[in-house]
């Protein structure tokens, strides 16, 4: 996911009975870094949980990444114009891009890594794409080039198609290492890939994890009950440089493969970690009116929207849509990252 540097800080929960005793671990995947917190009844079991999550971070990494040269998706990648079949990891980030790209109107698209890579170099040369290398970048974008069956078949129609899943990778490999953690012996589990979290149970005696999210504009952090619930963010608050006169920041419609003027973040809320993932980018591209509209068609709880003046010198109010989970205000302390000892959480309830 193209993410802010957001603030998550995982929030103490419950006093909880003798027998659930809470484990941290924190570990490197995806190019960043992920922390799993964790209920369970014996160190034993707790550290077979964790296994299983690192585990299932790893394998969310094999089948997604377009670095790795030996990925599942690099391996698709040169057989697709005719039918390939997908492991059922790979189908499902795969699925969720595209439903949210659909959602959108395309203004999230999991195949404009081209145009990306042209703005990409423009902030770092300060000069804008050669227009003409530009409009061929976008005519080979197209999410509805790709053809799926229930069979977890997939075959593509262009062969100018590029595919990053990076937009949903981090939020489904953290759904996928809670799963996995309750599965194997813990009696809830927290994972945080950076900025997409992921909450499964809750910690005994307490109605869910408390989770402080703070999107890098705003002055205060918000602080969210989940349970079975994931939430990411995204946002442009840092990344950014001036090309041709004009702030460009890393977020990109791709409908136009513009970057945005302003400075924009977004979290969403939601029962799928991959969908919830894609759709706080998403968030940040479309409009107030397309972002309303979004959230009739993806299965999401909620999602706040913020946006600030070109010139970063003011912020709009934020946009709330759908119902937040036990939504409070919390002081901001935007720009630094999960904590890794996490025992005395920056905010206490």
């Amino acid at each position: 996911m193209l993410s802010v540097t957001a603030f998550i800080a995982l929030l103490s929960a419950q006093a909880s009975p003798p027998h659930a005793e809470r484990f941290e671990y924190a570990t490197a995947v995806m190019g960043t870094h992920a922390t799993i917190v964790l209920y369970a009844n014996s160190q034993d079991a707790a550290g077979t949980a964790a296994r299983a999550a690192m585990a299932a971070l790893d394998a969310c990494d094999a089948a997604l990444s377009d670095y790795r040269p030996d990925s599942e998706l690099n391996q698709v990648r040169r057989q697709w114009s005719s039918w390939t079949t997908m492991s059922p990891m790979l189908e499902e980030g795969l699925r969720g891009a595209l439903a949210v790209a659909e959602a959108s109107g395309g203004a999230f698209d999991p195949t404009i890594g081209q145009v990306v890579a042209l703005w990409r170099d423009a902030r770092a040369e300060e000069r804008p794409p050669d227009p003409a290398t530009l409009g061929r970048a976008l005519a080979s974008v197209g999410w509805d080039q790709f053809q799926l069956c229930g069979d977890r078949r997939l075959r593509c129609t262009s062969g100018a198609l590029t595919l990053d899943l990076g937009g949903v990778g981090k939020g489904l490999g953290a759904h996928r290492a809670a799963s996995a953690a309750c599965q194997s012996g813990a009696t809830a589990a927290l994972v945080a890939v950076s900025g997409d979290v992921r909450a499964e149970g809750c910690p005994p005696g307490a109605d869910g994890w408390r989770v402080a999210v703070a999107d890098g504009l705003t002055e205060a952090s918000i602080v969210l009950c989940l349970r079975d619930q994931s939430v990411s963010t995204s946002g442009d608050s840092e990344q950014g440089a001036i090309v041709d006169g004009r702030r460009v920041g890393h977020l990109i419609d791709a409908r136009d493969g513009q970057p945005l003027a302003e400075r924009r973040a977004a979290t969403a809320v939601g029962a799928c970690g991959a969908i919830v993932d894609a759709a706080a980018t998403a968030l940040c591209v479309c409009s107030a009116a397309e972002s309303r509209l979004l959230m009739t068609r993806l299965p999401l709880q909620a999602a706040r929207r913020v946006v600030a003046t070109p010139d970063g010198s003011a912020t709009a109010a934020a946009e709330v849509f759908g119902t937040w989970p036990d939504l409070r205000a919390a002081p901001s302390q935007a720009g630094t990252t999960v904590p890794r000892d996490l025992t005395e959480p920056p905010h206490a309830d």
